[in-house]
């Protein structure tokens, strides 16, 4: 992904190319990618499930089944091999080399059949997109934007706008840095763990701890009224963003984290019901947007 451009950006913190490019790193030697499971292992691969069904469903509502997708900032890629499973052939772009080899893994992972030829990978600044005008019909990013203050994020808007063909669909979910459940359960996940290690009396374990918190990616506040604005002046029309997701991610040993996601899991009618009230417990305590929009296939006459 390109670097998060931001007063607070420097070395290896906030959002800098080497801090994702160290995470892509700890990723790639760990073999952790991310796919949407029908039967996910972890609360992340299910946190990817729930997402790609919402996808399936707006993808059915506009009539898309086939087309070049492109996903920017792709990381391990998991949303662009989905789609090239159901037909598309997809483009995944990303800045990090790591991250790319890890996507190229999780590609001959998770492809299935003829699928592995229609996923592309490509290092490339979502700064400054390597492809010609209009050449794309659904234009992506999951967990990209919000690590952009608003100047570069308008440059980024603009880039992935002018690739998508007029009529196109542009995709994007954002975990946005405003309270929500995350940010609550973040908190929670620094008491419990900072706890453990001072009875253990183990400092140096406390500083990294404290550490990995604080000085991990810049994630900028817009809040959904924002976000539409910034689309609008993209040049995007018809934005609907949700505000989703009433379970966070949380730091939990495998054991546990098994029974967390058999929790979800049974908690789907709730999930469900949660996403699709866009209530104003959802949108106060949902901390995942899912927003979509489209390009005019005529531009807009000056106002």
């Amino acid at each position: 992904m390109a670097t998060a451009r931001s007063d607070a950006d420097h070395d290896r913190t906030e959002g800098s190319t080497e801090w994702f490019d160290d995470h892509w790193q700890r990723s790639l030697e760990q073999r952790r990618f991310l796919y949407p499971r029908a039967v996910p292992a972890t609360q992340w691969e299910l946190f990817e499930r729930e997402k790609a069904r919402h996808i399936d469903l707006l993808l059915n509502d506009k009539r898309l089944s086939v087309g070049l997708v492109l996903e920017c900032g792709c990381g391990t890629a998991g949303m662009s091999i989905y789609l090239a499973n159901h037909g598309y052939t997809a483009v995944a772009v990303d800045l990090s080399r790591k991250a790319l080899a890890l996507a190229r893994l999780n590609t001959l992972e998770n492809s299935e059949g003829d699928a592995v030829s229609r996923v592309h990978l490509l290092e490339g600044d979502v700064l400054s997109l390597p492809f010609g005008d209009e050449c794309c019909d659904v234009v992506m990013s999951h967990g990209l934007l919000e690590h952009f203050d608003p100047p570069s994020l308008r440059i980024v808007l603009g880039e992935m706008v002018r690739v998508l063909r007029p009529g196109g669909l542009f995709l994007a979910d954002i975990a946005h840095g405003g309270f929500s459940v995350r940010k609550v359960a973040r908190w929670l996940n620094l008491l419990v763990i900072l706890v453990y290690y001072l009875c253990r009396g183990d400092t140096d374990k406390l500083r990294i701890t404290w550490a990995s918190y604080f000085d991990g990616f810049y994630e900028n506040r817009l809040d959904p009224r924002q976000w539409t604005h910034e689309f609008e002046l993209a040049g995007l029309a018809d934005t609907e963003m949700k505000v989703m997701r009433p379970f966070p991610p949380l730091d939990l040993t495998p054991s546990v984290g098994k029974m967390y996601v058999a929790f979800m899991e049974r908690s789907l009618r709730f999930w469900h019901w949660f996403d699709a009230s866009q209530s104003w417990l959802s949108r106060k305590w949902g901390w995942l947007y899912l927003a979509h929009a489209a390009k005019p296939a005529q531009p807009s006459p000056p106002s």
